[in-house]
């Protein structure tokens, strides 16, 4: 795969004030796919599309961009990664 999204959870806010935008969110491309990201406004199209930019952060799971687990890595390689695509 070419880009896996695993149980991807994205919390802002703490507290009372948290919104869950994404929760357990999974998503398998593979080299050669076309994907397209549907849905209501609010629905965390664009908090999907900027955890796999690496421009925010997880709350949990995982992201790997042709096999490389982002959550792991640091900033500057990250970018160099996903740029790469």
């Amino acid at each position: 795969m070419l880009l896996e999204v695993k149980h991807v959870k994205k919390v802002y806010g703490k507290g009372l004030n948290a919104t869950t935008a994404l929760n357990q969110m999974n998503l398998s491309v593979g080299a050669g796919e076309f994907v397209a990201i549907m849905g209501e406004s609010g629905s965390g199209k664009s908090t999907l599309l900027n955890l796999i930019a690496s421009f925010d952060g997880l709350t949990e799971g995982d992201i790997i961009v042709d096999g490389a687990h982002l959550n792991n890595m640091k900033n500057k390689v990250k970018h160099c990664i996903v740029n790469k695509w």
